[in-house]
């Protein structure tokens, strides 16, 4: 067996995506892995969120088990913060191999911070969060307490993290072709891109380096690039929903497909660094997500409601020495991972693992396939393993950023300012998705009790009697359904006619509008469907994150606040009789009241035609009328809407039961099982039909698998103890399997008993008008608020820019000899690379969220980095923008002697890629500034200047015109600007440059006499 192996985690990766983009030859590298290893689906965990489902794949056990159950967690110094692995109550992969004398390297694991000090390197998960960039580029950026392990790495790994505002046009029009058609002071989509490109870029840089330098038997890197920008732009994919703009889908259509592109060039990289003879890799994701009809037009208000996005099936890869090639695996679950990770370094599995081993994956030595331990638990095995101490706390340091991106991408909802309520309602969301766990390993008894009492607490909060009725449901106790189901209902109800209340009275507000507008009074009935239209527009505008247009002709009845809160009213009054009809439906079914079920239903079905979850619920109705032929018909409708749905495979795996046609039932479970393994009614029906056609100890195994998924199944229990006692019966050892089914079908019956006994909570009465507000409207009479730039005065700005050691200092000083004073706070003092000073502006680096600094700038020049130039505002001011280029390849080594003046490394891309990086980027710079209605540019080469100094300020004088400000209308001083330029300076640089050991392009220069 091999004892080294790089584990490659990418969030929301989905085999239907991929298999597109390989099959047009787009991802070349994955393809050649999948040829030469083992692939198939890796079915998820309930509740769909990504921390826990990576923490599972980490230590191969549920989310209960392991104690990381959402995005944040409460800060014992009050209020929330961002999840991090102080919960973790298990050890992870990486602490078994510690103590197992092998060494690993863990970048990005979600959640990893603060890190373990494991005999390796760790890298947190908060290494590559830029701060905002309103704190301005080139500011500091200091790592986080306890984000680098050793600490030794600390100061060189935070050089390879890249900030947003660092990448160029070049860099984002692969993703957004038009980007030059986009303005980016309106759209900050784009900004979004840059940012997600940058944290993905800084994750690969520092894994990159710690491969090639650190050695490891074991390396974990993960990425969450796909999922973000699942999230964010897979509404734009093809093929092009009807509710999508045309303009948005031209423009933001291709950012999916490109950024799986963009993984594999970062997989090719990787994998030229290894051995694929002596390393197994393995790359999976955690869920995947629907890019087809199956993408939801809209998400739930309520936390963590973009995971509705998600699809159940990730995707699963090893190759490596010993792992089968070109082969598929069926019924894989994330739970696996770890387990099989063991069996691969020949370590004994943890029997309190909720995974087993993909023993499939492995070539057989000569027929065995490898040989596994097991130990009751490696939790139980002394040794250094590297985690945590007990008593450990989150060390210091600003979590506000981390936090508001995840309110931002909506996996969480924005934490009360009082900081003990954000507490309470942080340990909401984490009780609710450990019930939600619970629930979905089958735990009904024990997640029952955490619902009955959140929702005691949060009466209206839906969602969890929603849950509570199921988990009700599912232990049988159909009287307490029926009361849940029944408080629901008139809770919204209450609910729902209140909010209609309201919303009568903000129509006749809107009416009154109108009239003083001049407007016809619409009846109500066209005011509320106007109402509607304007507040759904901006619904959809605020989910597609696009600009808000003015229209003078027709201007809004509502501000967007009242929009906001129109739609949330809007809701409230509208009680969905899908809602009413399904939750019914579902009691009645319960209750064996199937003709009245099927009334019921039907009426959901015509608010909901395509609900696949209503659908299977009426194929079972069906079976259970025993109408098999209507059955099958409504299962067929389920499958015409989602081809993989595993519950509708199961349905007419049924059917085909129902009609006798063992062999079809028994195709089918097969499907069935292998679309979602962990389904223990699918391996229990499957079971039936391989004992209908007489091959009875593949049922005795389907049936043992249906018990080991589900302990409390009782039907299996049942088939088995009558296969051991009478059909394979006779010898000790059946005789005894079967009194052992006899033992569990008593015990099951009486947890049962115990189920259906036990006392339920009194559901309360409760007001469901109570916490329906109307609108707050906003006044119309009152001055609107103005953006903070349209209110400034118009300003006359000159504006000094370029790359980086392109002689803008140099042309800060000859204006300012020359009569225009310069905007400078002196922060950045003269040096040696700079002897007469840098002329900087630190306000004017925040360019790019901050403009309220530029009226200070008016009638001066200020120094702006070229890679904010499209961050000038198009109004009310008017700037004379003077670039100055240089050759690219005296720009690289100019930075490069600064940099090694400054101890510090720079850019990790080879010269000849940062010079096609910089001239993309000038080449970009040239055809926005060229578009900018308030820009005019004079473009000036660094070498004319020096050689030319009194031509070239000339040139100057002549763009700029008269001189405002302090020295009224008079000419610049042109033989002041040029009597500045020193050429030795640029002497000395050159020279400097020349005298760096290891700079080729140096060596060249003097090589050709340069």
């Amino acid at each position: 067996m091999t004892r080294k192996l790089l584990l490659i985690g990418w969030d929301a990766a989905d085999w239907k995506t991929i298999d597109r983009l390989v099959d047009q030859g787009d991802m070349p590298i994955l393809k050649g892995l999948i040829e030469r290893g083992t692939r198939g689906n890796l079915t998820t965990l309930h509740p769909v969120l990504s921390p826990m489902l990576w923490t599972s794949i980490a230590t191969g056990k549920r989310p209960f088990k392991h104690g990381i159950h959402g995005f944040a967690e409460p800060d014992p110094k009050g209020g929330a913060r961002a999840i991090s692995n102080l919960g973790r109550s298990t050890k992870a992969v990486w602490n078994i191999l510690n103590q197992s004398g092998l060494r690993s390297n863990v970048i990005g694991w979600w959640p990893s911070h603060p890190v373990e000090r494991i005999n390796g390197v760790m890298v947190s998960d908060m290494y590559q969060k830029a701060p905002k960039v309103e704190h301005g580029p080139g500011q500091p950026w200091p790592l986080r307490p306890e984000t680098v392990w050793p600490e030794r790495l600390a100061q060189t790994l935070a050089e390879f993290r890249v900030r947003p505002e660092e990448l160029g046009a070049d860099v984002l029009e692969p993703f957004i072709p038009k980007l030059q058609e986009i303005d980016l002071e309106k759209d900050k989509r784009p900004i979004g891109v840059a940012k997600i490109l940058a944290e993905t870029a800084s994750i690969h840089a520092c894994a990159d380096w710690v491969m090639d330098r650190e050695p490891w038997d074991f390396m974990a890197v993960y990425f969450d690039a796909i999922d973000h920008f699942g999230h964010g732009f897979m509404k734009y994919h093809h093929p092009r929903q009807d509710w999508i703009p045309e303009r948005d889908f031209e423009l933001y259509s291709n950012i999916i497909d490109m950024g799986y592109r963009f993984h594999d060039l970062m997989l090719g990289q990787t994998l030229s660094k290894i051995d694929l003879n002596q390393t197994t890799v393995v790359i999976c994701s955690d869920h995947g997500f629907h890019p087809d009809h199956l993408r939801p037009r809209a998400i739930p208000k309520e936390p963590a409601g973009p995971a509705v996005e998600h699809r159940e099936h990730g995707v699963f890869l090893i190759a490596g020495p010993g792992i089968r090639k070109d082969a598929l695996i069926h019924g894989a679950t994330l739970l696996d991972v770890t387990p099989t990770i063991l069996t691969v370094f020949g370590l004994p599995v943890g029997e309190d693992m909720d995974g087993e081993p993909l023993l499939e994956c492995f070539e057989p030595q000569g027929e065995q396939l490898p040989e596994v331990e097991w130990v009751e638990s490696w939790d139980a095995i002394p040794g250094d393993d590297g985690r945590h101490p007990e008593a450990k706390e989150m060390p210091g340091g600003d979590d506000a950023e981390t936090m508001q991106q995840l309110v931002d991408l909506g996996y969480i909802e924005r934490p009360d300012v009082d900081k003990s309520e954000a507490q309470r309602q942080t340990q909401r969301e984490l009780d609710f998705n450990l019930a939600e766990s619970l629930m979905d390993a089958g735990r009904f008894a024990h997640a029952i009790d955490i619902l009955e009492r959140l929702w005691r607490d949060w009466p209206m909060e839906h969602r969890f009697g929603v849950r509570l009725a199921y988990c009700a449901q599912m232990l049988g106790q159909t009287g307490f359904q029926r009361q849940i189901v029944e408080a629901l209902l008139e809770r919204r109800k209450q609910e729902a006619d209140a909010a209609r209340e309201h919303l009568k009275a903000f129509h006749a507000v809107l009416k009154q509008r109108k009239a003083e507008r001049g407007e016809d009074a619409a009846d109500e009935a066209e005011l509320e469907q106007a109402a509607a239209d304007e507040a759904e527009a901006e619904r959809l505008r605020q989910s597609l994150e696009t600009p808000e247009e003015a229209d003078a002709e027709k201007p809004p009845l509502m501000s967007v606040k009242e929009r906001e809160q129109y739609l949330n009213l809007r809701a409230k009054a509208q009680f969905s009789p899908y809602f009413m009809h399904y939750l019914l439906g579902n009691v009645l079914f319960d209750e064996g009241q199937y003709d009245e079920a099927l009334a019921v239903l039907a009426k959901a079905e015509q608010a909901s035609p395509k609900s696949v979850r209503l659908l299977t619920l009426i194929g079972r109705v069906y079976l259970e009328m025993r109408r098999p032929d209507d059955a099958e018909q409504t299962f067929g409708k389920v499958i015409g809407f989602d081809p993989l749905n595993p519950d509708a495979h199961l349905g007419l795996t049924r059917v085909a039961l129902a009609r006798g046609q063992f062999q079809r039932a028994a195709q089918l479970g097969l499907k069935t099982v292998g679309l979602r393994y962990h389904f223990p009614w699918a391996h229990h029906y499957l079971g039936v039909a391989l004992e209908g056609l007489a091959r009875y100890r593949q049922a005795v195994q389907a049936f043992e698998v249906a018990v080991s998924q589900n302990p409390n199944l009782l039907d299996a229990h049942r088939r088995l103890e009558h296969l051991y006692s009478h059909v394979l019966g006779g010898s000790p050892a059946a005789r005894a399997k079967a009194e052992e089914r006899t033992r569990a079908i008593a015990e099951i019956g009486e947890r049962i008993e115990q189920h259906r006994a036990r006392r339920a909570g009194a559901v309360p009465k409760v007001d469901g008008a109570a916490d329906v507000a109307p609108i707050e409207l906003d006044d119309p009479n009152a001055p609107k608020p103005e953006d903070p730039v349209l209110a400034q005065n118009p300003c006359d700005i000159v504006v000094v820019s370029g790359l980086p050691r392109s002689g803008t200092s140099m042309m800060m000083q000859m204006l300012s000899a020359g009569g225009i004073a310069p905007l400078t706070d002196g922060e950045r003092t003269a040096d040696g690379d700079n002897p007469k000073g840098y002329f900087e502006y630190e306000p004017a680096k925040r360019l790019m969220t901050d403009r309220t600094w530029l009226p200070a700038a008016d009638g001066k020049a200020v120094k702006i980095i070229a890679q904010l130039l499209p961050y000038l505002p198009p109004k009310p001011h008017q700037f004379k923008v003077i670039f100055m280029e240089r050759d690219l390849d005296e720009v690289a080594a100019s930075q490069d002697v600064m940099l090694a003046n400054l101890d510090k490394q720079g850019a990790r891309l080879p010269k000849d890629k940062l010079k096609q990086a910089y001239a993309g980027q000038i080449a970009g710079l040239k055809r926005l500034l060229g578009q900018h209605g308030s820009v005019a540019t004079l473009w000036l080469n660094h070498a004319e200047v020096l050689a030319e100094p009194e031509k070239m300020a000339r040139r100057v004088a002549l763009f700029l015109g008269p001189v405002g400000g302090p020295l009224g209308n008079e000419p610049l001083d042109e033989h002041a600007m040029a009597a500045v330029v020193d050429p030795s300076l640029h002497r000395q640089r050159v020279a400097a440059a020349c005298s760096r050991d290891g700079l080729a392009f140096a060596q060249d220069k003097v090589a050709r006499g340069g």
